[in-house]
């Protein structure tokens, strides 16, 4: 095992600033970073091309990850680089910055715009969020900004769209709704935000006309689409613990729908499938997630707050299986490639576990800089987005 230090926070991802000596002793705790195990691999990766997207996110607690449609990946950095690449080849296709221009510098260039909610590309356009309080909508084929829409609070993750409308997710607590031709204001809707919460926030799902997002003191709600009005809100999970770090039950994951049900996973908490009409509890396992889940058809694949995977069964909840040779390697929320669960880390891995089973059938190393986000996956191929601001496709056998 290899010892890796860090100041016990969770600390530097909150939103509220406590001085050191209410949260933290001088000490510093000692968190065990799993080495990675030997294994006999099944098949080998193939790296079909890789592309540079500005300058990445350095250690910003950040979940860019590209997009792919209309035959391009599009993908942006943290100081407003937005790139389309073409999606066979990774050439550039077209590369705009979304910053606002720096009159104080004798040179011009542009300020950074903090783009952290990013990419989501319907319409033709490609949707986009920044720290400053902005969303954005770009036009797919060119690149040029649409329009550009103000919103109180940071957007910190991707942007959902349907039904001609973009729903964006703030840290302050408020979601949007903007009509995704324009960018006017539809409607926003208003949550609690706890005094200390986790620096993030989910993508909402959009389902049959409602919108059904988490919020940072562990709900789940569900708001009309169209109106922006609430249909209903269930604690997802209730707030435990002896200190301020232990009470924090943010959902921070996407939440997911299948069927008639909503998934929601909660840090510090547990995972929940809610009766999408109702909001009325179908099951509850304790489960802890600030990554997040996807879904394969009865199966949900979750990365944990310590960087276990996990299996469970959508029906019943029952835990199919389990991976805990990955331990706090930061990883990724799980994607799934052909029979393939996978996994970045942060010492830039990618990880395929069997589907079926949970262990390693291959590993490929990507990116010195560390894989951070979801990966996104198109038919055989995974698009990575690593922190120094280079995409990768890398395709599955």
């Amino acid at each position: 095992m290899t010892n890796w230090f860090r100041p016990l926070a969770v600390a530097a991802l909150a939103t509220f600033t406590l001085s050191a000596c209410s949260l933290f002793s001088d000490d510093e705790d000692q968190i065990i970073v799993a080495e990675l195990v030997e294994f006999e691999p099944q098949f080998e990766g193939k790296q079909l091309w890789s592309a540079s997207v500005g300058s990445g996110v350095g250690d910003h607690a950040s979940r860019l990850r590209p997009a792919v449609g209309y035959d391009k990946v599009f993908a942006a950095s943290r100081d407003g680089v937005v790139k389309a690449l073409d999606q066979e080849t990774g050439d550039t296709l077209w590369e705009v910055h979304v910053g606002e221009r720096d009159t104080d510098r004798w040179f011009g260039g542009y300020r950074s715009a903090m783009v952290s909610g990013a990419v989501t590309v319907a319409y033709k356009k490609v949707f986009l969020g920044t720290e400053r309080g902005f969303v954005l909508g770009l036009d797919a084929e060119t690149g040029e900004e649409v329009w550009r829409a103000t919103v109180a609070g940071e957007v910190l993750a991707p942007p959902a769209v349907s039904d001609g409308i973009v729903v964006a997710s703030t840290l302050s607590g408020k979601i949007y709704g903007l009509d995704a031709e324009t960018g006017e204001e539809l409607w926003n809707f208003e949550g609690a935000v706890p005094p200390l919460t986790l620096r993030g926030s989910g993508t909402p799902a959009i389902d049959n006309g409602a919108v059904f997002a988490g919020t940072a003191d562990g709900k789940l709600t569900a708001i009309f689409l169209e109106r922006g009005f609430q249909i209903w809100e269930e604690q997802v999970t209730l707030p435990g613990g002896t200190n301020d770090l232990e009470r924090m039950v943010d959902i921070d994951a996407d939440v997911l729908t299948g069927g008639d049900t909503v998934y929601a996973v909660a840090y510090n908490g547990d995972l929940v499938a809610a009766e999408m009409r109702s909001g009325r509890e179908k099951w509850k396992r304790p489960y802890s997630s600030y990554q997040g889940m996807v879904m394969d058809g009865f199966e949900i694949y979750l990365s944990s707050s310590s960087s276990y995977v996990f299996a469970i069964d959508r029906r019943d909840a029952t835990e199919l299986w389990a991976n805990r040779e990955l331990e706090n390697r930061q990883i990724t929320t799980p994607a799934f490639v052909s029979r393939y669960v996978i996994v970045g880390d942060f010492e830039g891995y990618l990880h395929w576990l069997d589907g079926n089973t949970g262990q390693f059938v291959a590993r490929m190393y990507i990116d010195s800089d560390g894989l951070y986000s979801t990966p996104v996956v198109e038919g055989n191929v995974a698009y990575l987005q690593s922190r120094d601001g280079d995409v990768y496709a890398i395709q599955t056998p």
